[in-house]
């Protein structure tokens, strides 16, 4: 699995760098996630990609992706941060 960089590059795809970026919008929120929502919404967000683009992805729609899933977990005001701050 590959993922297409804004600037067209291709990288492999690392479960890991979306655990770290939950992982930092987390700590800096008053209410942050613990490591079992972590691995959690990281696993889900693998399973999807995994399901749903079995070749490339952008890396514009994994953001979609983790933003989506944090307010499916009932993390909305941090995938609002997200959306807004990550690019």
């Amino acid at each position: 699995m590959k993922v297409i960089k804004r600037d067209g590059r291709l990288q492999n795809f690392d479960l890991d760098k979306i655990k770290l970026s939950i992982a930092r919008i987390s700590e800096e929120d008053e209410r942050p996630m613990n490591s079992s929502d972590i691995e959690n919404i990281s696993k889900t967000i693998n399973n999807y990609i995994l399901n749903n683009y079995p070749e490339t992805i952008n890396s514009y729609e994994i953001k979609d992706i983790i933003v989506n899933e944090m307010r499916n977990y009932g993390f909305g005001h941090l995938a609002n941060y997200y959306e807004n701050n990550f690019i």
